[in-house]
C-alpha cells in the first residue's frame, strides 16, 4: 500500500509540474503574440520598416489596388495604435490586404530579420522622426540594417527609402545595394 501511495503521489507531482510548465509556456507565447514580437514566416510580402504620417497613404493605396497581398509592418510604436490606424485607412474600402504588425526597432538587424526581409517582394523604409537630419539618419540606419540582412542576394526585393533632404538622398545613394533602391 505504501508503494502504491508513493507512486500515486509521484504521478500527481509529475502531472502538476507538467501542467504548470505548459501553462507558463502558453502564457509566454500569448504575451509574445500580444506584443507583436514573434517572427514572420511570410514569402512575397511587402515590408514597411517604420511608421510615419505617409504610412497610412501607402496602406490605403495598397488596399485600393484590390490585389491579394500581405503587408508586414515593423515599427517601434505601440502595436494597437498602428493596427487602429490601418483600420482607419482601410475603413470603407473593399480590400484583400492582410496586415501583420510587429513591434521592433526597424533600424536593427534582429527586427529586420524577424520580418522576413530576405523573402519580401518589396521593402519601404519610412523613418518615424519628422526632423530633417534625424529623419535621414533613421532612414540610413534602417537601410544599413536591411543591407546586412539581404547580403549579396541576387534576387533582392525592391527597396524604397523616404528621405527628408538632398544630403539624406546622397547618404542613401552611398550605401545603395544593387542599384534597385528608389529614394523618395
Amino acid at each position: 500500500q505504501a508503494f502504491g501511495i508513493g507512486v500515486t503521489l509521484l504521478g500527481l507531482v509529475a502531472v502538476t509540474v507538467l501542467t504548470g510548465a505548459f501553462a507558463s509556456s502558453f502564457s509566454d507565447r500569448l504575451s509574445s503574440i500580444r506584443r507583436g514580437s514573434l517572427p514572420v514566416f511570410e514569402r512575397g510580402h511587402v515590408l514597411l520598416l517604420g511608421w510615419n504620417a505617409h504610412a497610412g497613404v501607402i496602406v490605403r493605396e495598397l488596399g485600393r489596388t484590390g490585389k491579394r497581398m500581405r503587408l508586414v509592418i515593423v515599427a517601434d510604436r505601440d502595436r494597437d495604435t498602428i493596427e487602429e490606424s490601418v483600420r482607419e485607412q482601410l475603413n470603407g474600402w473593399k480590400h484583400r490586404l492582410d496586415v501583420v504588425v510587429r513591434h521592433g526597432d526597424p533600424a536593427t538587424v534582429a527586427a529586420v530579420r524577424k520580418a522576413a526581409a530576405r523573402r519580401a517582394r518589396a521593402v519601404v523604409i519610412l523613418p518615424d522622426s519628422d526632423v530633417g537630419h534625424c529623419h535621414d539618419r533613421a532612414a540610413l540606419r534602417s537601410l544599413l540594417a536591411l543591407e546586412r540582412v539581404l547580403g549579396d542576394r541576387v534576387d533582392r526585393p525592391h527597396i524604397i527609402v523616404e528621405v527628408a533632404s538632398q544630403s539624406g538622398r546622397e547618404m542613401v545613394r552611398l550605401c545603395e545595394g544593387a542599384g534597385r533602391d528608389v529614394v523618395v
